[in-house]
């Protein structure tokens, strides 16, 4: 953890080196028409424009049609005056400009002398009249009072109408747990399309696709989430676009000072805990901080009006315990009997061995040792005979800063940087093993805005976003296990040390559990530099907006891959799995002995153009066209190879000898052109309380890093080795016997594991469309029903190039290129098709209520949702993707959220007990209640068959299905989806089940939080807080078991949210 002192010279530092100027994407604009009381355009009407807080104002002159602009207006509230000689002066107050909105504020005057002045009151929220998006805005009070465990912004994005958290699974080994954001997905995109902006600048690491660095919930004043047909000046990725923005100073000093308290004897315990009787896992959190800002005050300086800063910093110290459930061989099993499971073979004869049990003298010394040492004998009875609670330890520290200023009312200034450091470790599933990470992430801006005459205004902006990486297991540099055990050809450098991985099936994995359990060391490093101009301009009804993004990616990701060893046992030779590991015959193993060290460089491009024009009164178009060109990754060692597929033949290349290929290995891509349009009409025979909208686009989904990475794993720069043993037990591999670094020792010679990539790769081109009715309910209240789509062409997808066909005897002959083994193709031939009606209903707050509910009923089907494996790319054949199409991963058909903030009418100024004395003041007075709901459908997932029955050495086998699986009359933890719906697949054929075919288990969640604040003058009060998570503590359970024919399978055996916590705070407000 770096002092605060360093902090402050890094700071410093960063903002002498980036004098170099980037749009005004945090932002937003103002627009309107002036008009007489007979509504003929009133021309050269003088507009002023002025910020709440920091007294900054500009002006603008009404054309002759009456139209006026402000481009790049800094999200905040504003005054608007309009006056013109003849007329009565006009004056809005409190108009809220948010970020990347286009508001709408027209004038109709009134005779009178320019003396006179009368009031104007503003609607909010406005109906979006100018553009076409679809999206919703999550203002300052909402971030800092919904109740949020965790405090991470990100947890709101899933209260927009078309958004959801990532679906399923169980607490422990979410990624994202490092900061307790939640991964989401929005409209049917993948969870990796989303765009992360924080004041206009991109926060998105490359290597996972989250973003970078969490903003401090007191730092933001709000975020913007784009969900669908956003302008031509968002792009990079097809997801959504959530745009945050940090507040700023102003000319009085305001800020916050914060404990936030969780602790185990508040909270409920775990369902699976109940049914045990285990004990509460102990829990600690403490989240403490503190935000403020103001003017600059220096001797002889005074910087109200001009120079603003603001900062934040915040602590986080987590000490989770995690309740982890699995299955460990008994005593009995790991002594040979193994008459308590089946029928064990002898894979010399053929025959089953006497009384089912293992001679001592057959079992492997190296596999008996690792159960010895490692793995824990049962401490409960039943199928999941082990069970965990070890905690999750997490520190993170943030620092947020920004400054604003001033010189003129044409120039101005500003600039931030975020800095966080988190240190996780992850929990153990057994007292022997453990991993730990170590994240960090900076984001720094600096920007500059210049205002030319009334009509334009230009942006330019420079900036950098770095995330770090490092991740260790516990042994490393401390005990060489695989020597100790007596086995060879693994990596022998310290940082590789710990336990090989033997993955069982119908048990845990033994070996290193948590985080890269397979891999590691890893250091990566991932960093981006932006420059960006943007210029607005202002012409009779067009506003004109053009710019451009230059991005210069630096990527760096030392790591070792399986330097240990993963070795896969599937009962191939003895018929039980647990019979081949004791006898020491892995089906198949995959091991590396070095450590590889790519170093990317790319970069990308996107020029765009926007013409909002306003037709008429009633209409709008928004005219746009964004290009996006994005480099491929280019080794700086050029140590990346691929393989080639020829008519008759394959072949490996290299960066250092491409053969005419790009050294890239892939083409560029210069095809992607983004047109958009859209429009906004508000009919005035409807009262201009209703707005229709719609909109048409093309976007593009660029693959992550994680890509080009594989590459650089490929022989001859690293060489791994995938062994696929086969029938006969007498040659085969098993521990002891052979050295993984001569694998031509095995019989027959096995070829190497290698990665290709389409040398035609394609970005992923989206194309999106929306229809959408909003109409004013009054009350500050809009109600916006729309239905949404889009078609995903060309995206990110995995294949099996070199899979063998299904069939008996020896798979390497099967293959289509024998001279290759195991291929792991990455392409750009993915589909998907999302359709959804969304009704979404806010209310901003205004009489001491906010709400914001949001429903959405949508079906998506993709045959490929990821080129990560276990992010819906469990594939069967990976020759035929027609069999791949299904449910998208992310899929839900139904889901309704509801989010709202009310302060009880009670006190004084309220409508009730307004001049109570202060004891009934003091006891019933400055109560707030606040909540969000969610409710959603189940998300879909796949069923798998253990073992290899096409006998292709690769992919995922599945069974048959029969029957419909999501057919079943009561749903149980034991038995959740009707498991007869699936018969198991005969020998050597594809099984029939589909992809994403069964539908897990839904949310219903309740969180809801009171406060109760104390005045101590006009401007200090102290608030204390209780929040309560998953109010009715119901379990909201991840997904069932999905290997046909295990014990697990159909049974939940974790969760995947907490039960009830509760959560205690105390802030000081001034």
């Amino acid at each position: 953890m770096y002092s605060l002192s360093t902090v402050f010279r890094g700071a410093t530092l960063v903002a002498a080196i980036l004098t170099i100027p980037l749009g005004a994407q945090e932002a937003g604009s103002i627009q309107g028409r002036v008009v007489d009381p007979q509504g003929a355009t009133v021309p050269n009407v003088k507009i002023t424009l002025e910020q709440e807080g920091t007294g900054n104002t500009r002006s603008a002159i009404a054309g002759s049609d009456g139209l006026y602009s402000f481009a790049s207006v800094p999200v905040g509230i504003y005054t608007i005056t309009a006056e013109a000689p003849g007329f009565k002066r006009a004056i809005v107050p409190s108009v809220r400009v948010e970020v990347a909105q286009r508001a709408q504020m027209d004038f109709a005057l009134e005779i009178g002398a320019v003396t006179e002045s009368v009031q104007v009151t503003s609607t909010a929220p406005q109906l979006q009249t100018a553009d076409s998006q679809i999206g919703g805005v999550v203002e300052t009070k909402a971030i800092t009072d919904l109740p949020l465990n965790g405090r991470n912004f990100t947890q709101l994005m899933v209260l927009m109408a078309g958004s959801t958290e990532r679906s399923g699974g169980t607490v422990a080994g979410q990624y994202g747990a490092r900061a307790a954001g939640t991964a989401f997905s929005v409209n049917g995109q993948r969870q990796t399309a989303n765009q992360f902006l924080i004041n206009g600048f991109m926060a998105k690491e490359v290597q996972h696709g989250t973003n970078s660095v969490e903003p401090i919930i007191d730092a933001l004043q709000e975020f913007r989430v784009q969900s669908t047909n956003y302008s031509a000046e968002f792009g990079t990725e097809a997801g959504g676009q959530i745009n945050a923005v940090m507040k700023s100073g102003a000319n009085q000093f305001h800020g916050t000072a914060w404990e936030f308290l969780r602790n185990n004897r508040l909270d409920a315990n775990n369902f699976f805990n109940n049914r045990t009787g285990t004990k509460r896992p102990a829990f600690r959190r403490n989240q403490f901080g503190i935000a403020g800002g103001g003017p600059l005050l220096l001797p002889k300086y005074d910087g109200r009006n001009r120079t603003f800063l603001f900062g934040a910093y915040e602590g986080t110290r987590v000490r989770k315990g995690i309740t982890q459930l699995t299955t460990v061989p008994s005593a009995e099993l790991r002594s040979g009997n193994l008459s308590s499971i089946g029928t064990v073979r002898d894979p010399l004869t053929g025959q089953p061995f006497p009384n089912n049990t293992i001679p001592s003298n057959r079992i492997n010394p190296i596999t008996a040792a690792i159960l010895n040492q490692y793995v824990p004998l049962p401490n409960r009875t039943g199928v999941f005979n082990w069970i965990s609670t070890d905690p999750q330890r997490i520190n993170v520290g943030q620092y947020n800063w920004r400054i604003d200023h001033r010189f003129s009312e044409s120039d101005s200034i500003f600039g931030h940087y975020i800095f966080e450091d988190t240190d996780f470790r992850y929990p153990r599933l057994f007292p022997t093993d453990g991993a730990s990470q170590k994240f960090r992430g900076q984001n720094a801006l600096v920007s500059w805005t210049h205002l030319i005459g009334a009509n334009a205004v230009n942006d330019f902006r420079v900036g950098f976003s770095r995330f770090i990486q490092n991740e260790f297991q516990a042994r490393a540099g401390k005990v060489n296990v695989v020597r100790e055990l007596g086995m060879e050809g693994l990596c022998e450098i310290p940082s590789c040390w710990g336990i090989p991985q033997m993955n069982v099936t119908g048990f845990a994995s033994f070996g290193e559990h948590g985080g890269q359990s397979v891999s590691g060391p890893r250091a990566w490093r991932n960093e981006a530099y932006q420059w960006q101009d943007s210029f607005y301009y202002t012409r009779g009804s067009h506003s004109i907006k053009f710019g451009a993004i230059a991005r210069r990616h630096r990527d760096n990701f030392p790591e070792a891959i399986y330097p240990r060893g993963v070795y896969g046992f599937n009962g191939f030779l003895t018929g039980q799995p647990f019979g081949d590991y004791l006898l020491g015959y892995p089906r198949n193993t995959l091991t590396s002995i070095d450590v590889f060290s790519p170093h990317f460089r790319y970069t990308v491009v996107e020029p765009w153009f926007q013409d909002d024009w306003r037709v008429t009164p009633e209409l709008t178009l928004n005219l746009g066209l964004r290009y996006e060109w994005a480099g491929r990754p280019l080794s700086k060692d050029n140590t990346i190879s691929t393989v080639i597929f020829d008519q008759n033949r394959a072949r490996l290349i290299t960066a250092r000898d491409p053969e005419g290929y790009p050294s890239a290995l892939a083409y560029d891509d210069f095809n992607n052109f983004a047109p958009r349009i859209g429009f906004a009409w508000t009919p005035k025979f409807l009262g201009a309380k209703t707005v229709f909208r719609g909109a048409y686009g093309i976007f593009y989904q660029r693959e992550l890093a994680n890509t080009w990475v594989d590459l650089a794993i490929n022989d001859p720069f690293i060489r791994q080795t995938n062994i696929n043993l086969e029938t006969d037990a007498s040659s085969q591999y098993y521990f002891g016997r052979y050295d993984l670094r001569r694998p031509t020792a095995l019989a027959p010679p096995t070829p190497l594991l290698t990665f290709s990539v389409d040398t035609d790769w394609k970005d992923g081109q989206v194309h999106q469309w929306n229809f959408n009715i909003q109409q004013s309910l009054g009350f500050d209240t809009v109600l916006q029903v729309a239905y949404v789509g889009n078609r995903g062409l060309r995206l990110p997808w995995a294949t099996l190039p070199n899979q063998a066909t299904p069939g008996p005897g020896p798979i390497q002959p099967r293959r289509p290129y024998p001279n290759f083994g195991v291929v792991n193709g990455l392409g750009s031939r993915g589909d998907s098709n999302y359709h959804g009606l969304q009704i979404q209903g806010e209310k901003r707050y205004s009489k001491g209520l906010l709400f914001m509910a949001g429903y959405t009923f949508a079906k998506c089907i993709s045959n490929s949702d990821s080129t990560f494996v276990g992010e819906g790319t469990s594939i069967q054949n990976g020759r035929d993707f027609s069999q791949q199409r299904g449910l998208c991963t992310q899929h839900f058909s139904h889901r309704y959220t509801l989010s709202w903030l009310y302060d009880l009418p009670f006190g004084r100024g309220k409508a009730f007990l307004g001049a109570a004395p202060w004891p009934v003041e003091a006891i019933l007075g400055n109560w707030q209640i606040n909540g969000i709901l969610t409710l959603r459908s189940g998300s879909p997932f796949t069923v798998g068959q253990p073992g290899d029955a096409p006998n292709t050495g690769e992919g995922s086998a599945r069974p048959d299905q029969v029957g419909d699986p999501n057919d079943i009359d009561e749903r149980t933890i034991d038995r959740f989806f009707n498991t007869d719906a699936f018969a198991r697949a005969g020998a050597f054929r594809w099984g029939t089940a589909g992809r994403n075919t069964v539908i897990g288990p839904g949310i219903n969640n309740w969180d809801f939080s009171v406060f109760k604040s104390f005045a101590i003058d006009e401007a200090r009060r102290v608030q204390f807080r209780a929040e309560f998570f998953n109010l009715f503590n119901r379990a909201e359970f991840g997904f069932p078991g999905a290997s046909f024919g295990t014990a697990q399978f159909g049974r939940i055996s974790g969760t995947s949210r907490d039960p009830r916590d509760i959560q205690l705070s105390l802030k000081f407000l001034w």
